[in-house]
């Protein structure tokens, strides 16, 4: 699977579970770790960082439905191209995340459905990145994480838990 792109959810036991990240042809793991799953839980796992600092990052899901015409969303910072930490919110003076670190994942926010939201460095004005309103659809919760390694190839990238 290439780079930003992701696999349907599949089922596994509770437990602890050894797991790695391998390149397409390789057996040679670029990060390889242990997870601890509970029951009746959900979770996404990415993989994180550049050649030299290759990590992963494990999220627990929280699948509670919207209220009606709204969507739930929660932001987790993958890009080493943000010279420092990030905002997000609906506008420069409504932020519904502030300060969001390097690999460290926002709680959910609810919104209504079909809102714009922008991307900031930290305490800034100027947005570094739009998502079109007609993204986000009722109904859905989402996860949007923000990627690259330079202020060129900067992106968002939205994944749908449900």
């Amino acid at each position: 699977m290439a780079y930003t792109q992701s696999s349907d959810y599949f089922t596994e036991n509770a437990g602890s579970h050894s797991a790695k990240f391998t390149n397409t042809g390789s057996t040679t793991a670029n990060v390889a770790f242990n997870v601890t799953l509970q029951a009746d839980s959900s979770y996404t796992i990415y993989y994180t960082g550049s050649d030299a600092t290759q990590g992963s990052i494990v999220t627990t899901n929280n699948l509670t439905a919207p209220s009606a015409g709204m969507a739930r969303v929660r932001v987790i910072n993958l890009s080493t191209a943000a010279a420092a930490n990030i905002d997000f919110g609906l506008s420069a003076t409504s932020k519904l995340v502030t300060n969001l670190a390097y690999r460290a994942v926002s709680a959910y926010n609810t919104i209504n459905a079909n809102t714009a939201l922008y991307l900031y460095a930290a305490g800034s004005i100027n947005a570094m990145l739009n998502i079109p309103a007609t993204t986000i659809q009722a109904g859905k919760i989402y996860t949007i994480y923000i990627s690259g390694s330079t202020a060129i190839d900067i992106k968002y990238n939205i994944v749908a838990e449900n």
